[in-house]
């Protein structure tokens, strides 16, 4: 599917935060007025702060990658390869990914299925 970003009804007050069409629990009672607004905005400035930083981590690895050989890119690639299938272990591939089959690309589909 398409990526989609959250809404501000998604950013919006959590249940439980004592905001009106929340939950309605008397724990939120003892809170004082104003609290909601600096909840909601302290959310929205949390999204925005980690969002930033994936943005700026993002172009940090592309400027990265950018300046890489294709003998380093390959080289990186195949250690993070090694570091996936030591963390999954033993037959971790088909545990992640019960239904896919290996075939031989050299050989048409018409003849493989």
């Amino acid at each position: 599917g398409e990526q989609t970003w959250p809404t501000e009804e998604d950013l919006g007050p959590a249940p439980g935060d004592g905001v009106p069409g929340g939950d309605d629990d008397d724990d939120d009672m003892d809170e004082a007025p104003g609290d909601d607004a600096v909840s909601t905005k302290s959310r929205k400035s949390i999204y925005s702060e980690v969002q930033t930083q994936i943005d700026s981590l993002m172009a940090t690895d592309i400027s990265r990658l950018e300046k890489m050989t294709p003998e380093q890119r390959e080289a990186e690639r195949k250690h993070f390869e090694e570091q996936r299938k030591a963390a999954l272990g033993e037959a971790g591939e088909e545990r992640l990914f019960p239904d896919e089959v290996d075939y031989p690309i050299h050989i048409p589909a018409r003849q493989r299925f």
